[in-house]
């Protein structure tokens, strides 16, 4: 022995297995290359599903679009439109986080064209000139569910219940996709490239994953 401590392996995270480059990926990689990655990501493990799964999925995100839908249908009952409309989006400056690999999911399954965000806006990558690049029943959980203090204040105390009550369901129905596939998706699609995608595991899980054998390489 030469009296040296062994390495540790990769432990500071400087090389990506999957390129060989050694560099602190977190910290160089800017954020249109990690969601292009993500996406290329999900879209080759979506792709090699079989049709009965991709079937069963669809059906899920049919049911998370209607859970949103209702959410939706609820704030604009209260001049929720108008508001956001004269509002301009203060609530949508830090939305990075909020789009899920669920809301892609429900463009590839019902073979929507992805959006382009902007991350170089110096705001919510996914807000466009005209407000949201997402119609209400793709745009992520956080965003859908959120009100503002002054919508929040013309909703009534029965209205209130109501709409607790078809939030529940929507985040019933994101924890069924979640279940299918066995992985957690709230924290955001940025979140899974980190702690799925970098270290080269499977993001699409569960029964889903069965026999599916995705050698990613994006």
């Amino acid at each position: 022995m030469n009296g040296r401590r062994p390495l540790s392996g990769n432990r500071r995270r400087e090389q990506n297995p999957a390129y060989g480059l050694l560099r602190p990926i977190d910290e160089s990689m800017t954020d249109r290359e990690k969601w292009e990655r993500a996406v290329a990501a999900v879209r080759l493990e979506y792709g090699g599903l079989s049709q009965e799964v991709k079937e069963r999925v669809l059906f899920l995100l049919k049911r998370v679009q209607r859970g949103k839908e209702r959410v939706h249908q609820r704030a604009a009952g209260l001049n929720g439109a108008e508001i956001c409309a004269a509002c301009g989006g203060q609530c949508c400056m830090t939305g990075k986080h909020h789009f899920t690999v669920i809301e892609l999911l429900t463009y590839l399954a019902k073979e929507e064209d992805l959006f382009t965000p902007r991350f170089d806006s110096g705001r919510c990558p996914y807000l466009g000139d005209d407000g949201c690049l997402m119609s209400p029943s793709y745009r992520p959980f956080n965003c859908i569910t959120f009100n503002c203090e002054q919508v929040d204040s013309l909703s009534q105390r029965s209205e209130a219940a109501v709409f607790m009550h078809v939030e529940k369901e929507l985040r019933e129905a994101y924890a069924d996709v979640e279940g299918f596939f066995g992985n957690r998706f709230l924290h955001g699609l940025f979140i899974n490239f980190e702690r799925d995608i970098l270290q080269r595991r499977q993001i699409l899980r569960g029964v889903a994953a069965d026999g599916a054998g995705v050698d990613r390489q994006v």
